[in-house]
């Protein structure tokens, strides 16, 4: 064996040692013994490409299979019991009476749920603003000075789900007469929805709110 082949040589053994470590990294196993004896048939050029296609395009292509089999199993776990997910970015409508503080949207335990599995979780009622703003007035969830309407945006982490209201489409409020306006319940793991992904859409005073509505009922008849 002469220098150069013995250069070859020593290179290929290193190249086949980061292979096998690069193997067992990307997915989690060592080299079968049969793919071990292919690389020692291959030449430093081969083993180096071999190396790359294997440090970047297998590895990127198994963290993306593991990542998309993480949210299949997170949505599958979450469709037994009939709930999909939220995609990140989703907007939102929410009135609160009398508005939030600077921290964000408080978000309460759902415990009050026919569905124990949601007991673990936080949630809020979200719907049109349009079709519950009358609805909650008339029933006195309003009586403050201020009515604030919200965007919330859901956040990329942690996961959100979407639930439907079951009192929506029933009738309530104070003579029963009334049906209750479309909403759903939005639901996480965390207490508070962070301010960055609320905001103010609307403030509106009930002076204001009384004479618009009232303007809006003229022009219906």
């Amino acid at each position: 064996m002469n220098f150069h082949q013995f250069l070859e040589t020593t290179e290929q053994t290193a190249l086949i040692e980061k292979l096998k470590q690069t193997c067992q990294d990307v997915y989690g196993a060592p080299a079968h013994p049969e793919v071990i004896k292919r690389w020692q048939t291959k030449s430093v050029l081969e083993l180096q490409q071999e190396l790359k296609w294997l440090d970047t395009e297998e590895r990127t292509r198994i963290k993306i299979n593991k990542q998309y089999a993480q949210r299949q199993k997170e949505k599958e776990a979450l469709s037994l019991n009939g709930y999909e997910r939220c995609e990140a970015g989703d907007t939102f409508e929410r009135i609160i009476c009398g508005g939030i503080g600077k921290e964000g949207m408080p978000m309460h335990k759902l415990d009050h749920m026919n569905d124990d599995f949601l007991h673990d979780y936080y949630g809020i009622y979200v719907g049109s603003a349009d079709e519950w703003l009358d609805w909650m007035v008339d029933d006195g969830y309003c009586d403050q000075d201020i009515i604030c309407i919200y965007e919330i945006t859901i956040p990329p982490t942690p996961p959100f789900y979407l639930a439907d209201d079951p009192a929506s489409g029933g009738f309530a409020g104070e003579d029963a007469s009334k049906q209750v306006p479309d909403a759903q319940i939005i639901f996480s793991t965390i207490p508070m929805i962070p301010r960055q992904y609320v905001k103010l859409r609307k403030r509106i005073g009930m002076k204001r709110y009384w004479k618009e509505r009232e303007g809006r009922e003229n022009r219906w008849g």
